[in-house]
């Protein structure tokens, strides 16, 4: 159960019929006709008013409003007016623990809603509560992963080196860049071992990914499945690779072929895969189905829903996957390469 203190009009469809019909269980336990749900903190607010059930009927009032507005037919039947209810307080803290816990609901469910919720820098509360500053109230007892880390590094690329020389220097400043995205998260310290088959190991519930190119090196560490691509927007060779990164129904679905829209399917392709532990051979498995925007697209592997972040960084485009979590980018520069 959870009765959001966010405005309803931040929902999804999904949500807004959830809250409808858990604050109708909330409203069944408040009237005593429900056994279950007695102790659920999420009563609390609504427990400490002279008048719970008239209290949850006001909160009712606007979902309902809500529903009316998107064309849903919710049962105004089931609830009173609750008119005259006295505001409830919320703290801003509470406010911003529910968009980020909202944010990562949409973010895998609804990619669009989340990036409208995403665009704002404060969410409106619902018209109940009025809102005073303040720590994330002591009844909440949501929980939130803690953020993946995207690490970019840019580093300058000597001339003269043999295949063997550059493989190995970029290996290890991959290896540089996953080490900073570990600190960054907090995540293990030991993050980044492979298997015998060259698969990255999890460890304590954290995964790892990379990914090299010339001068520039990627690497994630996540709380949950990991992948993370880049390329070097060399937009003379993208045609010839269009036939193999895309269908013709995903091209159309994003406006036509361009080189830039190769580089965003193909490294969003690529990291999908690589959250998944499935190599290129899955590539034909592995379709784009929605573009959230010019930063976000949601794919489809083995029926199977992952949505991509996607960044522009020095002619780089970086591609990055770590499940429903926020995923935060930093950029780092070594050796003398500058960086915008």
């Amino acid at each position: 159960m959870r009765l959001w203190s966010l405005h309803p009009r931040h929902l999804d469809a999904r949500g807004l019929v959830a809250l409808w019909r858990e604050g109708l269980l909330a409203r069944a336990v408040l009237s005593g006709r429900s056994r279950g749900y007695t102790r659920h903190p999420q009563l609390a607010r609504f427990l400490s008013c002279p008048f719970p059930v008239e209290s949850l009927d006001a909160y009712l009032t606007h979902v309902l409003a809500e529903g009316a507005a998107r064309g849903y037919a919710f049962d105004s039947g089931k609830i009173r007016s609750g008119a005259g209810s006295p505001a409830i307080p919320v703290t801003y803290g509470q406010l911003l623990f529910e968009k980020r816990l909202l944010e990562a609901k949409l973010r895998a469910r609804a990619p669009e809603a989340g990036l409208a919720l995403e665009a704002g820098l404060f969410p409106e509360a619902h018209p109940l509560f009025s809102v005073r500053p303040g720590p994330r109230e002591d009844w909440e007892k949501g929980f939130l992963s803690p953020p993946a880390h995207v690490l970019v590094l840019f580093f300058n690329s000597p001339a003269g080196e043999s295949p063997r020389e550059r493989n190995r220097r970029l290996s290890g400043q991959a290896r540089k860049a996953l080490g900073l995205a570990v600190d960054r998260a907090g995540a293990p310290a030991g993050l980044g071992t492979k298997d015998r088959q060259g698969r990255p190991v999890s460890q304590g519930g954290w995964s790892w990914s990379v990914t090299h190119k010339p001068g520039c090196a990627a690497s994630l560490a996540a709380p949950g499945p990991a992948g993370v691509d880049a390329e070097f927007l060399d937009f003379a060779r993208a045609p010839r690779l269009y036939t193999r990164a895309a269908s013709r129904a995903e091209w159309r679905l994003l406006g036509g072929e361009d080189p830039f829209t190769f580089f965003r399917i193909w490294t969003a392709k690529e990291a999908a895969l690589k959250s998944l532990g499935l190599g290129l051979a899955a590539l034909s498995e592995c379709r784009v189905t929605r573009a959230a925007g010019p930063r976000r697209l949601v794919l489809s592997v083995n029926r199977r829903r992952v949505v991509v972040e996607q960044r522009v960084f020095s002619r780089h485009l970086v591609s990055a996957t770590a499940g429903p979590g926020p995923l935060v980018w930093r950029v780092e520069r070594g050796g003398g390469v500058s960086f915008r």
